[in-house]
């Protein structure tokens, strides 16, 4: 994946997502959005079994404006130019410390 894609991509979030983050993790579509846009290499590949996806779900750790640290799980669709954002929360020490071993 290019780093310059997300430039060009358009960024979905479905409604029933956006309650979602906002009610379990108190995370706003501007926050996942900044975090999008604060991104950089790597990009994971999601390879917990329960959590596969066609096409396969991506995942990073980027801070906010503000400087939060989160989680955005997404599934992208080159053809379409599309980000279709799955899920955005907090990091565990755990997922940040595999994220930091693979940079």
């Amino acid at each position: 994946m290019e780093e310059d894609w997300f430039a060009t991509t358009r960024i979905y979030i479905s409604p029933v997502t956006l309650e979602k983050l906002w009610n379990d993790h108190k995370v706003s579509q501007m926050e996942v959005e900044e975090a999008i846009f604060n991104s950089a290499r790597p990009y994971l590949v999601e390879r917990r079994p329960r959590h596969r996806t066609t096409p396969p779900s991506i995942w990073f750790l980027a801070p906010t404006a503000e400087g939060r640290l989160l989680k955005v799980i997404f599934r992208p669709y080159f053809e379409f130019e599309l980000i279709h954002v799955k899920s955005a929360y907090e990091p565990e020490d755990y997922e940040i410390a595999f994220y930091q071993s693979q940079t």
